[in-house]
């Protein structure tokens, strides 16, 4: 264990590079994303999103469900 403050901090460095490279490897590589938004995890999925309730209304919109004949 690091006992002086140079030892401390260097330890602590030495974490944060293993943590982010941990973080990194756990995400993946955007580029490999397959939907055409790739600059970040929050935009992709976002264009997930908007693409699912698209379809939802595509879906309910052709299913003409009428929820007041019963």
């Amino acid at each position: 264990m690091a006992t002086t403050l140079s030892g401390q901090v260097s330890a602590l460095a030495t974490q944060v590079g293993v943590d982010v490279k941990g973080l990194i490897s756990n995400i993946g590589t955007l580029s490999n994303l397959t939907t055409t938004q790739k600059a970040s995890l929050v935009v992709a999925l976002n264009e997930l999103k908007k693409a699912i309730d698209d379809l939802e209304g595509t879906v309910a919109g052709s299913v003409g469900i009428d929820d007041g004949a019963m």
